[in-house]
């Protein structure tokens, strides 16, 4: 007799949950955009205003790529536990609101990344945020570094490259000098910012290296040898590049420093150190692959990744609805707080500088004589300026070059500039000169040869613009001061809201004295009183904008 097998009855699928979108959580996603988007704009204006970060944008598309990448196959998402959403939150809301009170694009951005995070965590869990967490970290590769330490990282790489370039053409018995950062080869003075210091490639190559490894999902050592890796070929090919350059100049007097040429010689460093990359991902690849193939593991079926529903998330809660709008329409009272009362865009002021030449200043001025007078054009992103306009003179005690140089995105700390020349900074102080925010500064360098720095900087209107002072503190007060004044009536220190903390471009004077023994205070004086005349005659010039 045949025995008949009954099949085991199949389990009828579970359910599926569709998330729906109620009023409440429609509104929070309003005010996060609300709360958040000021700061996403702050954020791509700081960092498009440093050369070295505007390949932002690649960042953000990669992200989206990363994030795409790992949303498929979550299968049925649980909302994350209150408290961890909490904590994402409340430092998301606290770091965008102390943001706006103090004018901060770096607390700025990581607010809207702590915001981003909470929001993950809390509408998928741990499986939604471990899932996005490449993504996100790929992010704060964007997020400019604090207290200056990009600046100091520019300076340090520069000094790097400009070692081992030495090193180089001194193997090649190539004669040259070098002082700081700058080499004079054949009576030509190169600077090695011009001659590539690799900073405006190696923050794009090292978001290349880090995509590279998330999306391949490499294992933690071989990412992180090859991110190290790819700062090491940055620092080489750097190097190579200089020292190309400086051989094309000496041996077959070709001049790449400038123009499209050193722009091609630029892309083509970029690309051979993304191949150098490559390939050293190739060898890592090489030593920990198994050269025997391991067996293919069962496919399984991909699940349909399902959000959950979002009434019950924390995007329908009141408290945090009403924190972020409160926060979204608080920021609407700081808008325009730093905004000219007269806007002048950068082209109009650009070409009103442009049209200054030799006679904006006379030929003597008292026991000092004009030599000569010369203009340079160099790439946007230098930290020279893309233009200047230079008067020499034959001073009591040295020579003098007084300059205007424009345009900068901000106040420019010319000291470093200085400094990457070789120079050491012996004094340092600001001066307030007929309601002018004058710098001034004593240098020394080898060989008994001393300098003496003043320098202003004005926007389009023609104000001066002040250096940063105080930090972030006085950054607070201004803002705060700003912000009472308009609403509130009350009238702050002048001192305190002088200048803009967005002036936009801006041009730079100086005046900077070489002699080979310090100026006396009279001297000293004496070259005050002629920066400042000097000061004045090129406002009139052109430097401020006709009344």
């Amino acid at each position: 007799m045949a025995t008949v097998t009954t099949p085991n009855p199949v389990a009828p699928p579970a359910p599926s949950v569709r998330p729906s979108l109620p009023l409440t959580a429609l509104a929070m996603l309003a005010a996060l955009l609300l709360a958040c988007a000021p700061w996403c704009i702050n954020w791509g204006l700081a960092l498009w205003a440093r050369p070295h970060y505007q390949f932002f944008p690649v960042v953000v598309i990669g992200a989206i790529v990363l994030a795409l990448g790992r949303w498929p196959g979550l299968g049925q998402l649980q909302a994350g536990a209150s408290r961890p959403t909490a904590v994402f939150l409340a430092l998301g809301w606290l770091a965008l609101a102390v943001a706006e009170a103090a004018y901060s694009p770096w607390l700025g951005a990581a607010g809207v990344l702590l915001v981003l995070a909470g929001l993950s965590y809390g509408v998928g869990g741990w499986s939604l945020f471990r899932a996005m967490l490449p993504a996100w970290g790929f992010l704060w590769l964007i997020v400019p570094l604090p207290f200056g330490f990009d600046k100091s990282l520019i300076i340090n790489l520069q000094s790097l490259t400009t070692q081992w370039t030495s090193g180089l053409l001194d193997l090649m018995k190539i004669d040259h000098l070098l002082a700081g950062n700058v080499f004079e080869i054949s009576g030509r003075r190169l600077f090695v910012e011009e001659a590539c210091s690799g900073i405006n490639s190696l923050f794009a190559v090292l978001s290349c290296a880090v995509f590279f490894v998330l999306w391949a999902r490499r294992p933690l050592a071989h990412a992180v040898l090859l991110v190290a890796a790819s700062i090491g070929w940055v620092i080489v090919v750097n190097t190579a590049r200089a020292t190309f350059l400086a051989v094309a100049n000496e041996k077959w007097g070709l001049y790449l420093f400038e123009g499209w040429r050193h722009e091609v010689v630029g892309f083509a460093a970029f690309f051979l150190t993304l191949l150098l990359v490559w390939s050293t991902d190739g060898l890592f690849r090489f030593f920990y692959t198994s050269t025997f193939p391991k067996p293919a593991a069962p496919r399984q079926a991909v699940q349909t990744t399902r959000l959950p529903d979002l009434g019950t998330t924390w995007l329908a809660s009141l408290p945090a609805l009403g924190a972020f709008a409160v926060l979204g329409v608080a920021q609407l009272g700081f808008i325009g707080l730093d905004a000219p009362q007269q806007a002048v865009s950068a082209p109009d002021f650009e070409k009103r500088l442009l049209t200054l030449n030799a006679d904006a200043l006379p030929e003597r001025w008292k026991n000092w004589t004009r030599r000569e007078f010369t203009t340079a054009t160099r790439d946007l992103d230098s930290e020279f300026g893309a233009h200047s306009r230079v008067w020499y003179w034959k001073a009591a005690n040295g020579d003098a070059a007084l300059s205007c140089d424009f345009l900068f995105p901000e106040w420019h700390d010319l000291t470093i500039c200085y400094l990457s020349q070789g120079w050491t900074v012996n004094e340092q102080t600001h001066l307030s000169v007929d309601g002018l925010p004058i710098s001034f500064e004593r240098l020394e360098k080898p060989g008994s040869r001393y300098g003496m720095l003043f320098f202003v900087e004005f926007d389009a209107r023609g104000n001066p613009v002040h250096p940063p002072r105080a930090g972030f503190f006085y950054r607070l007060e201004r803002r705060l001061g700003l912000f009472g004044q308009r609403w509130l009536g009350i009238q702050p220190n002048p001192e305190t809201v002088a200048g803009t903390l967005d002036s936009g471009p801006v041009a730079q004077v100086q005046l900077f004295i070489e002699s080979y023994a310090p100026l006396s205070p009279v001297e000293t004086d004496q070259a005050l009183a002629f920066f400042m005349e000097s000061v004045a005659q090129l406002r009139k010039a052109g430097l401020a904008p006709a009344s």
